[in-house]
């Protein structure tokens, strides 16, 4: 395994940047994936798969979760909820 030195010298990741401006790229990177991870789905936007587990919000910032979805669950999803989310378990 290389060292933390070794790695920046490596021709394949050095952009020739200052290392100042590869910390901000990495940083705005990452906070634009947070940012697309949270996202919320609209209930009549993408859709809901049965056996998924979701996180659900409504108008008013009120959550639920619903594990395993089924068929009846996704109707209450729609009816009842403004927007979800997967819950992906790792």
């Amino acid at each position: 395994m290389e060292t933390i030195e070794e790695a920046l010298n490596n021709p394949a990741i050095n952009t020739g940047l200052p290392m100042s401006s590869v910390i901000q790229i990495a940083e705005r990177a990452f906070k634009a994936g947070v940012e697309f991870a949270q996202q919320w789905i609209p209930v009549n936007g993408e859709e809901l798969d049965v056996g998924m587990d979701v996180l659900v919000k409504d108008i008013d910032d009120n959550l639920s979760v619903f594990e395993h979805i089924d068929e009846y669950d996704i109707l209450t999803i729609k009816k009842y909820w403004e927007y979800w989310r997967p819950i992906e378990y790792k």
